[in-house]
């Protein structure tokens, strides 16, 4: 089974509020299934891409996004594809409970700031402190185009599963997940 990138901590929210078990091993099965092993869940296999082998090239700061978090940008560019064949997802905190990102090209050092990450996202279980060590913001691979995103990032909270082509992120499903008391 192939690594699954993660960033945040080590399980993703809606994946122990399930109760769901993956441990089987086989990488047809969706990590992050709210309810379940639903075969309608959007798959990393079903957007797979290769992986570029070229050294990624210099980032671009341009423009005030890319200025403010240039050090982050930099130290993700260096870490090397991680996303979508020729990709880097850079990362970095926004206060409790919440994360921001940008997408580096690294064909060309471009950077993107998609508001499905850049406008800040996370999750809230009313203790911060533990909801960081135990579950995880989103989840992708390198050979894959999709990125399941976990928690509050909109009006909604639940699970996004996000697929980026053409340098801008499509809806392929969410599925609502309602908090406990």
């Amino acid at each position: 089974m192939k690594t699954i990138k993660r960033l945040g901590s080590a399980m993703i929210l809606a994946f122990v509020m399930a109760g769901s078990v993956f441990a089987d091993g086989n990488s047809n099965q969706n990590p992050i299934s709210p309810i379940g092993r639903q075969p309608d869940l959007p798959r990393f296999e079903d957007f797979k891409v290769d992986v570029t082998k070229e050294t990624p090239k210099a980032v671009r700061i341009e423009g005030k996004n890319a200025t403010q978090f240039r050090t982050r940008l930099r130290e993700a560019q260096a870490e090397g594809v991680n996303f979508a064949g020729h990709y880097i997802i850079a990362s970095w905190g926004c206060g409790t409970s919440c994360e921001q990102a940008a997408i580096i090209d690294a064909t060309t050092g471009k950077v993107y700031f998609p508001d499905e990450l850049f406008r800040g996202f996370g999750i809230s279980l009313g203790h911060p402190e533990e909801s960081l060590e135990k579950y995880g913001y989103f989840e992708f691979r390198p050979d894959s185009q999709l990125l399941i995103l976990n928690g509050y990032g909109g009006p909604k909270y639940g699970v996004r599963y996000l697929v980026w082509d053409e340098n801008e992120f499509h809806l392929a499903k969410f599925v609502p997940i309602s908090l406990p008391d």
